[in-house]
C-alpha cells in the first residue's frame, strides 16, 4: 500500500513537472513578446482589385508588430482574387 502511495505520488511530481515545462516552452516560442495584443485586420472584398493594389501595401507595412490580414472575397468578377493570392 505504502508502495503504491509512493509511486503515484512520483509519477504525479513527474507529470506535473512535465507539463509546465511543456507550458513555458509553448508559451516562449509561440508568442512574441512585444507588449501588443495580437490584432486581426478583415477586409471584405467585392470587385476591388483596383483599390486593393492601392490600400493593401500600406497594411503590410505598418509598424505594428503582431497582425494578421484576412482577406474576404465575396464573389467578385474582376480579377480581385488574383491580386489578394498575389499578396
Amino acid at each position: 500500500m505504502i508502495l503504491i502511495a509512493i509511486l503515484t505520488g512520483l509519477f504525479i511530481c513527474v507529470l506535473l513537472i512535465y507539463l509546465l515545462a511543456f507550458q513555458i516552452n509553448v508559451k516562449s516560442s509561440s508568442t512574441k513578446n512585444t507588449g501588443q495584443p495580437p490584432v486581426s485586420i478583415i477586409i471584405t472584398l467585392k470587385n476591388e482589385a483596383n483599390n486593393l493594389n492601392d490600400f493593401l501595401p500600406s497594411i503590410i507595412d505598418q509598424h505594428y508588430p503582431n497582425f494578421e490580414i484576412i482577406l474576404i472575397n465575396d464573389h467578385s468578377s474582376d480579377d480581385t482574387l488574383a491580386v489578394a493570392k498575389k499578396y
